[in-house]
């Protein structure tokens, strides 16, 4: 099962994930949207748990 299918499946959208988004309804593609949504945002952030590099608590750096 690809990731869109698994993104389909967790929020309970019995989609075909290979169809063309011009054969859903106006809603369906928002639904769609939303979960694929909903999947980025839950995605984490490569290095996201690393501190930024360079980044020094009070100080701040004004080009």
């Amino acid at each position: 099962m690809g990731p869109a299918a698994r993104v389909l499946k967790e929020v309970h959208l019995n989609y075909d994930p290979k169809a063309k988004l011009d054969t859903l309804s106006v809603s369906q593609m928002q639904l769609v949207e939303s979960a694929k949504a909903v999947s980025v945002r839950r995605q984490p952030t490569e290095g996201a748990d690393q501190p930024l590099a360079g980044q020094r608590p009070g100080r701040v750096h004004h080009g």
